[in-house]
C-alpha cells in the first residue's frame, strides 16, 4: 500500500473496498494512474487552524525575505559576470592558447587522462 494524499490497494491492478478487492484490468505495473475507486484525502481538516493561524505572518515574512534574498543573489551574480567580462578583456589579448594548449596536454598525460 502507497500514500501520496490517496489511498489505493495492494498494487496497481488490485483496488479495495468494503467487499474485498476489484481488478483493475486496464492497469500495469509501469503504468501508475490511479484505479476507478482511489480516495482523495483532504489533509485540510487535520490542520489545527487556530494554531497556524499564529505563524502566518512569520511564514509571509520568510517568503518575503526569501524571495529578497534571491533578487539580490541574482544582482550580484550578475555584476559578477560584468567584472568577470571586463577582466576578460584585458588578459585575453595577452595570454598565449598554444602554452595553455600544451600544459593542459601535459597535465592529462601527467594524471593519465585522454
Amino acid at each position: 500500500m502507497w500514500y501520496s494524499g490517496m489511498i489505493t490497494g495492494r498494487s496497481p491492478a488490485c483496488c479495495w473496498n468494503s467487499s474485498g478487492p476489484k481488478h483493475w484490468p486496464e492497469a500495469t505495473t509501469s503504468s501508475p494512474a490511479p484505479a476507478p475507486c482511489t480516495l482523495k484525502i483532504r489533509s485540510t481538516r487535520f490542520v489545527d487552524r487556530e494554531n497556524l493561524s499564529g505563524f502566518r505572518a512569520r511564514l509571509r515574512f520568510n517568503d518575503r525575505a526569501a524571495s529578497e534574498l534571491i533578487d539580490q543573489a541574482v544582482a550580484l551574480m550578475a555584476q559578477a559576470k560584468n567584472c568577470h567580462d571586463e577582466l576578460e578583456t584585458y588578459y585575453r589579448t595577452a595570454v598565449n592558447f598554444a602554452q595553455v594548449d600544451a600544459a593542459a596536454a601535459q597535465c592529462m598525460e601527467l594524471f593519465g587522462v585522454g
